[in-house]
């Protein structure tokens, strides 16, 4: 245990005597030196200080970043960054809300020409960065990093070296950002900065391993830098090593994000070189291709030229070369269509297997984001594996090769089928090794199993093919299929091979070959798949599933059924219905049978589409809807001799005095719209009954249309339209029938 941990919190500003607070801003150097070097020897005797209220740090804070930023006399500010380290290793976490204040200053004064400067500039960046998350230091530090003073840039070079030393894990997204600007250093002008660069990537080398070549790209072919990032490397890890025996186990409360201290090794015990290898390409940042593509690609993709047409895939190639993860967008898909189209439809061999390198890389840098693709992909592979010339064939063994790696076997295994029953032979031969090399870097945990299952009879059948080469492909691929499920399940799957000694004996021979190259584990990129597909789905609330089991019950009760859902009641219900929607009678033939649902008392019933009518309503005749009565003719008939429209006024009221408005009522009807016009006059007839049904009758060549409109005695007029009269303000209707015309 850290003996920090067992002393008492001390305020120390409180112990500092006043007169020395005051020589802090004094203009003589040497009393402010005086009151600095007294208060870091209360912090040296009192290291656990007071976090009870941070407000009592907030003017010391501000005079050490004047002095630190502005004072003329270097062993004053020698002696503010003393305090300020010791103010940071006795606050321990609870420094950072003092980093946006100091950090910069810090950084910017490691420009300093003065060696013991920088020396006191580099403890407190230890100290400081020992206590705060690298969240809060990552800006800062790489813009102080990218500026052209050297000594600045040979101090903070330094400074990263002794943080990776101290590292037992290391922060991706820090060493992502940081990382790539010291390899940039790794070759400037300054000899002191180059080897101070190759000194911190060797000590990144003991964290990252392998993966920190994902970040040496500009230096990988300077063979001699290389060396040296390995001695350095070495000589990190004894420094390593010594930092565990040296500095106790530190107990933090859980604001310590730097990861620096040691989680489980005792004291004096040694940590292994590197920790374990990290995936290169989770610290690469994404590249978007189609911003790097000319504009002409879609115009030469196209042409006519098969010479144009290879320059296009061959300009997309070079961007990829340079990209080893690259990003998904919406402007990307079409961009594989289209390629894809090109390996499927293109004549020359040259450009299709350009394409097929290039959607292989794409596979390969998108991972899982090609999944999309694959199901395209995989069937036109192995249809053009047919092709014997070896510049299209290795390139489509890579491309599916590559594909595979991105999602399981189970969302491609009709292609594989597929490819196993081309009926030509080196199709077939090639699917079976791809099914090999596939199988065999897999084993029983990441194991596909009903792919294998679906696969396994096309495999049957291929080992009785009449081309030796698609026999011994399938004993091949039946050899990786054995080493992954064993051999009591394999035999099941063989069927009738299984009994034929000869037959078994190629795949047993194949299956040790393949144990002997491969083991028995699964490869990192199987693996790594087999995580990412195998990461549970956010599941869902109580609720939702109470609805959608409810749902699901409604969707299984018959169409004629669906609608009336509320529970019966003691009461019984007409099976007559009216419609809400248009307020009329619903005949009886109209009106589904309703074989109600009992629903879960937890879901409120729903509200029937269709209800019943009520007794009194059933007993009215069906009136005829708007649509289907006939229409009347424009032409306006004359009114009998006589009469005389005849207009009834309102009586006298208290109201507002009335406008009156007239609008028509009816129409005139010349034609059933439903049935066609038959030969003859027509007679138009009246009832006294208005909405009554028309009604034709063809005696004696008379078609006789009834209406339903009242007529006068004469038969020689129509009823004048009703008045509506509106009350000025209101616009209240009121109806007002007149009566029949007279003779």
């Amino acid at each position: 245990m850290d003996e920090w941990d067992l002393l008492d919190e001390v305020d120390v500003i409180a112990l500092w005597p006043n007169e020395h607070k005051k020589n802090v801003e004094s203009a003589k150097w040497q009393e402010r030196k005086e009151a600095l070097e007294v208060l870091s020897n209360l912090i040296e005797k009192n290291p656990r200080l007071s976090t009870a209220s941070m407000t009592i740090y907030g003017e010391l804070m501000d005079n050490l970043k004047k002095i630190i930023a502005h004072d003329s006399n270097i062993n004053v500010v020698i002696a503010a960054l003393r305090v300020l380290t010791r103010l940071a290793n006795g606050l321990r976490d609870r420094f950072s809300c003092f980093i946006s204040m100091i950090w910069s200053v810090v950084l910017d004064k490691s420009k300093d020409k003065k060696n013991t400067v920088r020396t006191a500039v580099g403890e407190t960046l230890d100290a400081i960065s020992d206590v705060c998350a690298t969240e809060r230091l990552t800006k800062d530090l790489c813009e102080h990093l990218s500026k052209p003073n050297p000594q600045s840039k040979q101090c903070l070079c330094a400074f990263l070296t002794r943080y990776f030393v101290r590292q037992t894990n290391v922060q991706i997204e820090f060493a992502k950002a940081v990382l790539p600007i010291v390899v940039k250093l790794a070759s400037d002008s300054d000899p002191s900065v180059r080897d101070a660069a190759c000194n911190t990537l060797g000590s990144a080398r003991r964290l990252l391993g392998k993966s920190l070549d994902a970040f040496l790209g500009p230096i990988m072919t300077e063979k001699a830098k290389l060396d040296k990032i390995e001695e350095y490397c070495v000589e990190a890890t004894k420094q390593h090593e010594e930092f565990l025996a040296s500095r106790p186990q530190r107990e933090h409360s859980g604001g310590h994000a730097s990861g620096d201290v040691v989680e489980s090794e005792e004291v004096g015990t040694s940590a292994p070189t590197h920790s374990k290898d990290i995936d290169p390409w989770t610290l690469l940042d994404p590249t978007n291709v189609v911003e790097k593509l000319g504009k002409n690609f879609d115009e030469l993709i196209v042409s006519k030229k098969w010479q144009e047409r290879k320059e296009a895939v061959d300009s997309m190639l070079s961007i990829m070369e340079s990209a080893p993860r690259v990003e998904m967008s919406p402007e990307l898909q079409p961009v594989m269509m289209t390629l894809l189209k090109v390996l499927e439809k293109d004549v020359n061999i040259n450009v299709n297997s350009v394409s097929a390198k290039v959607l292989a890389k794409l596979a390969v840098s998108m991972r899982t984001d090609f999944a999309v693709m694959v199901p395209k992909v995989m069937p036109i592979a192995f249809d053009k594996l047919k092709e014997k010339k070896a510049v299209l064939r290795n390139e489509l063994v890579e491309l599916c090769d590559a594909a595979a790696t991105t999602t399981s076997l189970e969302n491609y295994t009709e292609a594989v089928c597929g490819g196993l029953t081309k009926p030509n032979p080196q199709s077939r031969a090639q699917t079976a090794l791809f099914v090999a090399r596939l199988l065999s870097r897999h084993d029983s945990s990441t194991i596909p199993a009903n792919a294998v299952k679906e696969i396994t009879p096309d495999l049957v059948k291929c080992s009785s093919d009449a081309d030796v080469e698609v026999r011994e492909s399938t004993f091949r691929a039946m050899g990786a299929v054995l080493r992954c499920v064993g051999e009591q399940a394999a035999r099941r799957l063989f069927g009738e091979v299984s009994e034929d000694k000869l037959k078994m004996a190629k795949i047993t021979e194949n299956f040790e070959k393949i144990r002997e190259e491969f083991g028995d584990k699964a490869a990192p990129a199987i693996i790594r798949l087999h995580a990412a597909e195998a990461k549970p789905k956010p599941s869902q609330t109580s609720a939702p599933k109470r609805a959608s089991s409810a749902s699901s019950e409604t969707r299984k009760v018959p169409p004629a059924s669906r609608a009336p859902t509320r529970p019966m009641s003691s009461a019984s219900r007409p099976s007559a219905g009216v419609s809400r929607t248009t307020n009329r009678m619903a005949t009886p033939s109209t009106v589904a049978p309703t074989n109600r649902v009992a629903t879960k008392p937890a879901i409120a019933p729903k509200r029937p589409n269709v209800v019943t009518s009520t007794p009194s309503r059933q007993n009215n005749p069906v009136r005829v809807p708007l649509s289907t009565r006939p229409t009347q003719s424009s032409t306006q008939r004359p009114f009998s001799a006589g009469a005389k429209p005849i207009v009834s006024h309102p009586t006298p009221s208290s109201r507002a005095p009335a406008r009156t408005v007239f609008a028509p009522n009816v129409v005139r009807a010349t034609q059933p719209t439903n049935k066609p016009a038959a030969a003859g006059p027509v007679k138009i007839s009246s009832n006294s009954t208005n909405g009554a049904v028309p009604t034709v009758n063809s005696t004696e060549g008379v078609q006789k249309v009834t209406t339903g409109l009242p007529r006068s005695s004469s038969g020689s007029g129509l009823r004048p339209p009703t008045a509506i009269i509106r009350t000025n303000g209101s616009g209240i209707p009121r109806l007002s029938r007149p009566s029949s015309p007279t003779k």
